[in-house]
C-alpha cells in the first residue's frame, strides 16, 4: 500500500472519518486553492484550541473538526488533508 494512503487511513481512524483515503484525496484535489487555504486556517485554529495531551484533546478535536467539515460540506478527513498539505 502507498505510504501516503496508509498515513491518510490512519488519520481517518483517529478523527473518526468513514471515508476511504483515496476518496478523501480525490475530494481534497477537487477543492479550489482558496478553499484549501481556508480549510487549512480553520484546522489550525482547532489544533491550537486543543493544544493539550493527545488523549485529552482528541475527543474534542474530533467534534470541532466534524463541525467544521459539516459547515464546509466536506469530510473531516479532507480537512485534515488540508492540514497535512498546509493548504496547498
Amino acid at each position: 500500500m502507498d505510504k501516503k494512503v496508509e498515513i491518510v487511513n490512519a488519520l481517518g481512524i483517529i478523527i473518526g472519518s468513514i471515508m476511504d483515503a483515496s476518496e478523501a484525496i480525490n475530494e481534497y484535489s477537487a477543492l479550489t486553492p482558496p478553499k484549501r487555504k481556508y480549510l487549512y486556517g480553520e484546522v489550525r485554529k482547532v489544533l491550537k484550541r486543543n493544544n493539550k495531551p493527545f488523549d485529552e484533546a482528541q475527543p474534542m478535536m474530533v467534534v470541532d473538526i466534524s463541525v467544521c467539515a459539516a459547515e464546509n460540506d466536506v469530510d473531516p478527513l479532507t480537512i485534515m488533508l488540508a492540514n497535512l498539505n498546509k493548504g496547498k
